[in-house]
């Protein structure tokens, strides 16, 4: 395809048309300012990943039709790029999984741009080896893939490999089109970092993710930051005795948490997230200071489920959790239930542990078809 804005603005068209609706009305519709669709409509730039789906409810289609590629397209290519690894995953017109490949962090503002460019190049590469790139449509949703001027670039950088249809944006769209599709709700992420992106009426607010040196709590980072903390506490006398100082001991294979401090302000954001296990198993055992540890990280997670009260207001909201330390959800959620009650919300959250995996809404938002089976297939 040559100009992919125009062959979208074109569909666009039609369909507005022929269900007799104005760009006024559409805009309504979507949340969007009817300069954004008359824009769309010229080809000069596409929606958000938000904006498609919201297209698609106003349209009552497919995002297949709404993108044009139902008879173009034999191959969708879904990438999912965290702060510790990227899924690549190649599937036919079918949703059957041809190949995958699972690849580190691609998060520009961790490893670089170019060192993200290189690695995304390596993994699309491979996993597309021997198929017409003209015969595939991809969607990669990336950590940082949104920050700054981040969407330009990768959407010309996915661009230039000459994909039937490209498109790019957070990987927090993963999640919600995996979890959530287009119902309202919550993406909550607890990994190395923390954040949620709330979806209401089609659009996608973000709270929270504004990198470890702003955040307020909430992920393996601030949990694994804090256990090195107490450990030093209690060797400078200025905290009390826990056994997360000697659990840190014996994982770094020191006499003491204090002298290893040039290791940890080098060591990056994700092997002082590698520490928060410590924390969880000291807990287990009864450790005071591990129990205030938990319930101080959690009090960031109920704001950031009260700032999507603020935008969704409604007495029920749907959340899907997803990162590393929703594995241990059964230590946090007592602490995020007691952080909430504080807050008074006359709101219900039901916060659920989303175990599949997210380059599945990677795949839908290239445009392929659901696959009910696909989560067995993939962890075969």
């Amino acid at each position: 395809m040559d100009n992919y804005e125009k062959i979208f603005a074109d569909k666009l068209k039609s369909l507005r048309k022929q269900r007799g609706l104005r760009q006024n009305d559409v805009a309504n519709a979507v949340g969007y300012s009817e300069k954004s669709v008359s824009k769309w409509e010229s080809g000069k730039v596409l929606p958000p990943v938000n904006a498609l789906l919201a297209l698609c409810d106003v349209f009552g289609v497919e995002l297949a039709d709404l993108l044009d590629i139902k008879h173009e397209t034999s191959y969708f290519l879904g990438i999912d790029g965290g702060a510790t690894k990227t899924d690549f995953v190649l599937a036919n017109a079918n949703g059957d999984i041809i190949r995958k490949k699972r690849l580190g962090s691609t998060n520009a503002f961790d490893i670089g741009l170019n060192a993200a460019k290189a690695l995304l190049t390596e993994g699309i590469n491979d996993i597309c080896r021997g198929i017409s790139i003209r015969k595939i449509s991809m969607y990669a949703g990336l950590s940082g893939g949104t920050s700054g001027n981040m969407r330009q670039i990768f959407g010309e950088f996915f661009n230039s490999f000459g994909f039937n249809k490209a498109l790019s944006g957070s990987d927090a769209n993963n999640i919600l089109s995996a979890g959530l599709g287009n119902r309202d709700g919550v993406a909550l992420i607890m990994g190395t970092g923390s954040s949620a992106f709330i979806q209401k009426d089609g659009k996608v607010y973000r709270a929270g993710g504004l990198g470890y040196l702003f955040d307020g709590g909430g992920s393996g980072y601030d949990i694994g930051r804090s256990a090195i903390k107490y450990a030093c506490m209690q060797e400078d006398l200025t905290g009390g005795q826990t056994i997360i100082n000697n659990l840190l001991r014996q994982k770094i294979h020191s006499d003491t948490v204090s002298g290893s401090l040039d290791y940890f302000y080098s060591c990056g954001k994700a092997a002082i997230a590698s520490f928060a296990p410590i924390v969880f198993e000291a807990y287990d055992k009864g450790d005071a200071v591990a129990r205030q540890i938990l319930c101080d990280v959690t009090e960031q997670i109920a704001l950031l489920l009260s700032a999507a009260y603020k935008r969704i207001k409604s007495d029920f909201i749907e959340v899907v959790a997803v990162g590393g330390l929703t594995n241990r959800m059964d230590a946090l959620y007592p602490f995020i239930k007691k952080h909430l009650e504080k807050l008074s919300l006359p709101c219900e959250f039901d916060i659920k542990v989303y175990n599949g995996s997210a380059v599945y809404g990677a795949l839908l938002l290239a445009g392929m078809p659901p696959k009910s089976d696909f989560l067995q297939i993939f962890n075969s």
